[in-house]
């Protein structure tokens, strides 16, 4: 508040210069003679009650209008804004027209002028000096509710992809979690081999979830998760990874490959030796274009598409708005789901 009761008297003494003394100085003939009005003793006593009362009401609607207009205190800032008014008038008649004619033999206003006059001409300079406070609170109020709604969609935005991921992770842990339960329980070889490819995907999830990573640290997780998933099965899972990339380290938020994985292991016919599941990766104008396809196992057919792709889509609408393009298909019983996102190259 200091700051902007600052800002507001050094704007209204700057407006009360260039109307007062500056176009005098500018409009009179005589330069020399028009200097010395301004620093007569008579016109700095007068100029010194004109600010202390209508720049001190710019100063005192600014206090009241910071602290009440947040509050919707309506009356409260009339009252006080109408008190103030009456105040500042009251101030300037006293020590203008009457301590001033008292001790310096005149005053501001001429002798004879009516008080409806009088009243009306200072009701429009406290308007004045009023308004150039109330303009600047405004402004003021308007960035800073602006700001304030930013950094309001910001954390809502951080929160909802908190959120989402937080459904990502438990939902990849417990069908892995399932699976090294079936290794242990049929005392298998690939147990212990799992759970260290486990370890490393909860690493990354835990370490990595709030920063960029690279694709090259994204699809080696794909390759754990891939590892993971062939532990379990005594028949070989068929699949093909063919990536052309200018880039490798090009930067991707984490844990947005995974899920299109992980719903075609879900979904899909893993051991389809003439029509595996296929992942392509490949960056061309400035975007990045990520396809997994596969063919849909007759049981699930009716379950296609899972949380993981649904959670996908929410995540890269928070993330990238109108820039990415998002879709699933089904066609001749095979399930596509393509991604295109912007990047740097």
């Amino acid at each position: 508040m200091k700051k902007g009761l600052l800002n507001v008297l050094l704007i209204s003494l700057t407006i009360y210069i260039f109307l007062g003394d500056v176009r005098y100085f500018l409009n009179s003939n005589n330069k020399s003679q028009a200097l010395s009005d301004i620093f007569s003793l008579d016109n700095l006593r007068v100029s010194l009650t004109f600010v202390i009362a209508f720049i001190g009401f710019g100063l005192w609607v600014y206090y009241i209008f910071t602290k009440f207009y947040t509050a919707k205190k309506t009356k409260k800032i009339i009252t006080f804004l109408v008190g103030g008014v009456l105040i500042s008038i009251a101030f300037r008649y006293i020590a203008d027209e009457i301590i001033g004619v008292h001790y310096f033999g005149r005053g501001n206003y001429n002798q004879g002028t009516k008080v409806i006059y009088y009243f009306i001409d200072n009701c429009y300079y406290s308007i004045l000096y009023g308004s150039i406070a109330m303009v600047y609170f405004f402004i003021q109020h308007s960035f800073k509710t602006e700001k304030e709604k930013l950094l309001l969609a910001a954390e809502n935005k951080a929160t909802q992809l908190k959120f989402l991921k937080s459904q990502i992770n438990p939902h990849f842990l417990f069908n892995s979690l399932n699976n090294i339960y079936s290794l242990v329980y049929q005392k298998s070889d690939n147990a212990l081999p799992a759970v260290d490819k486990l370890s490393k995907l909860l690493r990354y999830s835990l370490y990595e979830a709030d920063h960029k990573v690279s694709i090259k640290k994204e699809f080696d997780q794909i390759q754990h998760f891939i590892d993971l998933q062939s532990l379990r099965r005594e028949k070989p899972i068929h699949y093909k990874i063919e990536t052309t990339l200018r880039d490798s380290m090009i930067q991707i938020p984490p844990l947005l490959l995974i899920p299109f994985v992980e719903n075609a292991f879900k979904h899909g016919d893993l051991h389809n030796s003439e029509d595996p599941i296929s992942i392509n990766l490949f960056t061309a104008e400035n975007q990045l274009i990520y396809n997994v396809s596969n063919v849909v196992k007759i049981q699930q057919k009716d379950n296609v598409g899972g949380i993981g792709l649904k959670n996908i889509q929410k995540r890269l609408e928070l993330l990238y708005g109108p820039k990415r393009h998002f879709n699933v298909e089904e066609k001749n019983n095979r399930f596509t789901a393509t991604l295109k996102i912007p990047v740097e190259l």
